[in-house]
């Protein structure tokens, strides 16, 4: 959806919603100089400056500890298009998509997430979590670790994220099966099965790694008989979004062993509550939802909306256009 004043003065109106807004403005000022830009660097403010500055086009990105005001960006009437400086959007759903284009940043923090992934099995299986927690002790006590070469990984999620963390895995020595709901093949991957066998493909697996949007469809895709098909003793790595799995099922498989750990980077609130049972689970790593956050993010972030204020000025198709009902 365009504005046709935009079309025509070509100085488009754009709020910025960003603790880190002085970077983005100075890029987007030097690539079209007429643009009228204007500055949100607090989500309580968000609201007000939407009504006052009535942007056609907002730069947004998640920066606090509080939850996302995404309805507020979606519903405000003046909004055409929203740039997520991040790869997930399930915080401005539902969007009507005849009046709002939202793109996203996907495919930026692949290799990040990639490395994130690997290394989140490799902590899990070299126990570095029992051994930070004897050096904070000052305790000298051995024991052992285990190979990760040689397993079976199942990435759930195919996307240019979850491709390039099982080409990874594949790289590591690890076998790779992917699930995807269309199950095409995937070059380095060795097999892909559609989502209605997940169950089968977890059977198989000595690691999962979780990368898919949270969507209708996925909203609990590893709950209770998930993890009951599972291979007993694997690890999860969860880098998709809070609420695909289901936490309590998760739980119940981790005390009893049919998962021997996991590796959590989102949950189902964040920040997770401090009288979560994860936070002292000797098998659990938790991470503050940081997979994504590399270092240089903010400058493909930029180049992204960048080229796409290129392509909305022309008329022509955004990138990384999100579909509100695949969350993609």
């Amino acid at each position: 959806m365009r504005n046709a004043s935009t079309d025509q003065r070509g100085n488009p109106k754009i709020l910025v919603h960003s603790d880190r807004a002085d970077y983005f403005v100075d890029r987007i000022r030097v690539h079209v100089p007429s643009a009228e830009i204007a500055v949100c660097r607090t989500y309580a403010a968000i609201a007000d400056s939407l009504a006052a500055v009535r942007p056609e086009i907002v730069l947004t990105h998640k920066f606090e500890q509080t939850p996302y005001p995404g309805h507020a960006v979606a519903e405000s009437s003046s909004v055409r298009w929203i740039q997520s400086g991040g790869t997930g959007v399930d915080h401005f759903r539902p969007w009507d998509s005849t009046r709002i284009t939202v793109t996203n940043s996907a495919g930026a923090p692949r290799t990040a997430m990639a490395e994130f992934a690997i290394g989140a099995i490799y902590a899990l299986n070299h126990y570095f979590p029992r051994y930070f927690r004897q050096q904070m002790q000052h305790e000298w006590r051995r024991g052992t670790i285990r190979m990760t070469a040689g397993g079976t990984a199942v990435v759930i999620g195919l996307g240019r994220i979850g491709s390039t963390i099982a080409q990874l895995a594949s790289a590591v020595g690890l076998q790779v099966i992917g699930v995807r709901s269309r199950p095409e093949p995937v070059a380095g991957i060795d097999e892909i099965y559609g989502v209605d066998r997940l169950g089968d493909a977890l059977a198989l697996a000595d690691y999962v790694i979780v990368i898919v949007p949270r969507t209708d469809e996925t909203a609990g895709l590893l709950n209770e008989a998930a993890f009951a098909r599972l291979k007993p003793g694997a690890l999860l790595v969860d880098l998709s979004r809070g609420g695909v799995v289901r936490e309590a099922a998760l739980l119940d498989a981790l005390r009893s062993g049919q998962v021997r750990g996991a590796f959590l980077d989102v949950f189902e609130t964040e920040p997770l509550p401090a009288d979560s049972p994860f936070w002292d689970m000797e098998n659990v790593i938790v991470t503050p939802h940081v997979a994504g956050f590399f270092e240089g993010w903010e400058s493909i972030t930029a180049d992204i909306f960048c080229d796409n204020l290129d392509r909305w000025l022309a008329g022509e198709p955004l990138r990384n256009v999100v579909d509100p009902d695949l969350g993609y």
